[in-house]
């Protein structure tokens, strides 16, 4: 399918994300539809926005799976925690800003961290994605970025890599199921576990209706079994080496597989790579982040180059 699109908040005209109300609105609306200075959009379309533009509803392309995402970025459901983070739901079918069929977790919504406080304060953000699906990562502390200290949080929303003939319900959300919690992408289970309520789908690979979780599993018995580029028995390099794992997603049941995340990779070692240090491993071109999760520094690593999404 091609290289994704990698945006940034240090672009030229790049939209600013802070702790108000509606900024990630603006911030989604120019990176997935319009662009902003001399660059492109994702390829989203969006289908609907409140009055006050702090509600908005996108939806990836039809060449894919084609679902909706409504982000509801202010305060009105909950006035401690708006603004610093947005609460987000996903649908197969949409008929307003309020209303869709098919929701996807079946009941609530996931929250997206944007800021450690209600203020204009800016933060930074990078968003790697395609027209099916994005990573949003986000500085919830900084206003940029240094190469080691400075560790941001990853969520995914959009379609992934389904292994089974004729999924169309190939699609997730990966973010906090609370605003306090500290889920995201990077974080693993073992084969034996089933459904989580930090990543959830439409529907299973059978398609019967109803949404469900899903986990990510390891895709290596080498590195932290839980969390991506945690403490490992393996130094780095690794007889000159770097041992690379991609994650696999589940089927909401134990010892299943679905597929994978698009372009996500970690290494089987303590973070050995700096904040956007690009790592050549074979034909991949990775691109690393330092991130945190559960209140440890881990890494994932995305691959910038065509094979993103085969």
């Amino acid at each position: 399918m091609g290289a994704p699109t990698i945006l940034r908040w240090d672009d030229v005209d790049a939209p600013v994300l802070d702790g108000l109300e509606g900024s990630l609105i603006n911030l989604l609306g120019k990176c997935l539809v319009t662009g902003y200075g001399s660059e492109s959009p994702l390829g989203w379309t969006q289908e609907f926005i409140n009055a006050e533009e702090t509600i908005a509803c996108y939806r990836s392309s039809l060449t894919g799976t084609g679902m909706f995402y409504r982000f509801q970025d202010d305060e009105t459901l909950d006035v401690t925690y708006g603004g610093k983070a947005c609460q987000v739901t996903g649908y197969e079918s949409m008929s307003d800003v309020d209303t869709g069929a098919g929701p996807f977790p079946a009941s609530g919504n996931l929250w997206l961290p944007k800021s450690n406080s209600k203020t204009a304060a800016a933060r930074a953000w990078v968003i790697v994605g395609d027209e099916k699906g994005f990573y949003f990562i986000v500085w919830t502390a900084n206003d940029t970025v240094t190469p080691e200290e400075n560790l941001g949080r990853i969520f995914y929303i959009g379609d992934f890599i389904s292994i089974i003939p004729g999924d169309s319900f190939a699609a997730v959300m990966i973010m906090p199921s609370h605003a306090t919690s500290w889920e995201g992408v990077g974080v693993m289970t073992s084969t034996a576990a089933g459904a989580s309520l930090y990543a959830q789908v439409p529907r299973k690979s059978d398609g019967l209706e109803g949404a469900m979780g899903v986990s990510l599993y390891p895709g290596s018995v080498f590195g932290h079994i839980s969390y991506m580029g945690y403490t490992s028995s393996l130094g780095h390099p690794f007889h000159g080496l770097s041992i690379i794992s991609r994650p696999m997603v589940n089927d909401s049941v134990g010892n299943s597989f679905r597929g994978f995340l698009p372009g996500l990779y970690y290494p089987c070692h303590h973070q050995p790579f700096d904040n956007f240090e690009e790592v050549l491993e074979g034909d991949l071109t990775l691109l690393a982040f330092r991130v945190y999760l559960a209140g440890m520094g881990c890494q994932v690593m995305l691959d910038t180059d065509v094979g993103f999404r085969p």
